[in-house]
This record gives C-alpha cells, sequence and structure tokens, in this order.
C-alpha cells in the first residue's frame, strides 16, 4: 500500500526538515556567545539580577498557571530585589512585535503559577528591545492577552487563525503561489 502526499505536505516536510536544524542551530550559537563573552549570567545588565532560571529546550518542563490555563516557558529568568524578570529573545533583526510581547506576558504568568513574582517582561531581537512592566494582579495581566490565548486555543483545536501577509513574508514562502493572501 502506497501513500501518497500532496504537493502541499511535503513542501511543507521538506520546510521543516530543512528549517528547523538550522534555527536550532542558531539558537545554540546566540547561547554559545553569551557562555563565551562572560555574560551569560546577566547579557542585559539588569540591575542587581542573579539568573535563575533558562530554558534548556525540551528537557525543560514548562511552567503552568492552573487558575488561567495557560503554559509557557521564558527563555531566561532574573531574581532582583523588587522581584522576578523574565526574558524572551528572538533571534532576528528587527522591531519587537506585539505577538512577542503575548508569548512573554503568557510565560510570565504561567511562571507566576508557580509561584515565582514575576514583575516585568523583556523582549530582545538583534536590533532591539522592549521592556514591559506588568500588572500586579494575575486577573489584569491574563485580561491583557485573553485574545491571542483564545486564538491559539481555537488553533489548537482546528480552527483558522487570521491571515496576516507581508511582502517579505510572502515572497519567501513556499506557498505563495497557491495562497489567497498572498501580496508578493
Amino acid at each position: 500500500m502506497m501513500i501518497e502526499f500532496s504537493i502541499f505536505t511535503r513542501e511543507l516536510v521538506l520546510t521543516i526538515a530543512i528549517l528547523g536544524p538550522i534555527l536550532f542551530w542558531v539558537f545554540l550559537k546566540i547561547r554559545r556567545a553569551l557562555l563565551d563573552d562572560g555574560q551569560a549570567d546577566n547579557p542585559l545588565g539588569i540591575p542587581n539580577a542573579e539568573l535563575m532560571y533558562i530554558d534548556e529546550g525540551k528537557q525543560t518542563k514548562p511552567f503552568f498557571n492552573r487558575q488561567f490555563e495557560v503554559l509557557g516557558k521564558p527563555d531566561a529568568m532574573y531574581k532582583t530585589p523588587t522581584g522576578v524578570v523574565a526574558v524572551e529573545y528572538k533571534s532576528r533583526k528587527g522591531s519587537v512585535k506585539d505577538s512577542d510581547v503575548s508569548q512573554a506576558m503568557c510565560a510570565a504568568l504561567a511562571a507566576r503559577g508557580d509561584g515565582h513574582k514575576v514583575y516585568q517582561v523583556i523582549v530582545k531581537t538583534q536590533t532591539d528591545q522592549l521592556e514591559v512592566d506588568l500588572p500586579r494582579s494575575d486577573k489584569e495581566l491574563y485580561s491583557r492577552i485573553q485574545q491571542d490565548v483564545a486564538a491559539a486555543r481555537s488553533i489548537k483545536k482546528g480552527g483558522k487563525g487570521a491571515a496576516n501577509p507581508h511582502p517579505a513574508k510572502c515572497r519567501s514562502c513556499a506557498h505563495k503561489s497557491s495562497c489567497q493572501y498572498s501580496i508578493a
């Protein structure tokens, strides 16, 4: 019996097979560079901060907030006299995106569920950095990300997310010739 794959499936599998190892290699290279220059413990220069947590990949268990049923892992967390700062690194150049901030806030809320008093998140790309002070209330923090959490849950259950076409994304997409949203 022979299983036939659609062109879309073959392209998707090929894309994942090629990009997965490349992205993992970039992550390791950035992490190694931080370790080599002696700044791995506090590369952002957070005042009076001590590294208390680092996401080391699949073997690192995610945090979970039972009240809001959110799961997440910041890339790093630093203990300061004021509380905990959670950090989300993005390997791309360019500005910090709203989705990056939402992801960082979700990870912070998850960490709060495990008892870490996260009061700030920092999202850093290769060329930009954004610091966001979080509300003290978990309920208020959740209200800020509630729409994104609902969208992610819907997609996970098989729903479709909103298309967000952009010329740079569309030019490099393997599906641009068959996508109704392509603008390249």
